[in-house]
């Protein structure tokens, strides 16, 4: 069996899907989303990799290796940013909102099976 996941892991993963799904794309690429109007060349684009990069390691929590980002450290150790996306995905356990009819509950440490066209069908009835 594999190893429990360690909450800092644990802490990683959830962090970098929601940052980079939904916050860091509108970072890197702002006209893109409608946040800016002119297309950032340059100089522009450049502050804005470091703005991400920088954001990147306070959400994780993890420290800069380099020099020049070193000072940046003491303010990740103290950011209570990582705790921001522990809140947001904190929910309780399925079977505290979902109920599980009597004749399932024989059954309902069995793995579910779906379908990958199953799937398609949910995706485009919810589209």
């Amino acid at each position: 069996l594999d190893p429990p996941l360690r909450e800092a892991d644990v802490r990683v993963v959830i962090s970098d899907f929601i940052f980079n799904c939904f916050i860091g794309r509108g970072i890197a690429n702002p006209e893109a989303y409608g946040i800016i109007t002119e297309i950032p060349t340059g100089r522009g684009r450049r502050n804005l990799q470091i703005v991400l990069e920088v954001l990147q390691h306070v959400a994780r929590g993890s420290l800069f290796e380099d020099a020049g980002f070193g000072l940046m450290n003491a303010f990740i150790q103290q950011s209570q940013f990582a705790s921001y996306f522990e809140i947001l995905v904190a929910v309780d356990e399925p079977s505290s909102y979902l109920e599980v009819p009597g004749h399932l509950g024989s059954i309902s440490n069995q793995p579910v099976i779906i379908h990958p066209n199953d799937l398609f069908n949910i995706h485009r009835m919810l589209l």
